[in-house]
């Protein structure tokens, strides 16, 4: 989560400085980078454990909100790629939220990433 969180104040640094559409985009980024990350990181801990289902579980519902989403954009005449990001943005939230809830775990935040890299 901390590395999302020091790329995704790039991003945001970025989206401010370019603005527009493409600053828009990568202020969507920005902001959900750490929890995609959490939902990689998630998947690949699942994975270790052999429980191969469950990481499926998660990109799963990765999928099923990211293609709703799609879906009702598409009935709403919405074409913008702003929106579209942000909803597979969103989705990789939720399924972030999945993975940590199918791993038991409650985020320890940037101090207990601290405290493990200087343990290791």
């Amino acid at each position: 989560m901390l590395a999302g969180i020091i790329i995704g104040a790039g991003c945001l640094i970025a989206g401010a400085w370019l603005g527009g559409a493409v600053g828009t985009v990568l202020t969507i980024l920005g902001i959900s980078l750490p929890f995609l990350l959490v939902q990689d990181v998630s998947r690949f801990a699942l994975l270790a454990r052999e429980r191969g289902g469950a990481a499926f579980l998660s990109d799963a519902a990765w999928a099923a909100v990211m293609f709703t989403a799609f879906a009702l954009l598409r009935e709403a005449g919405v074409a913008s790629v702003t929106w579209f990001t942000f909803c597979w943005a969103a989705a990789g939230c939720a399924a972030a939220a999945v993975g940590l809830l199918q791993l038991k775990l409650l985020p320890g935040g940037p101090v207990a990433a601290v405290r493990w890299l200087r343990g290791h």
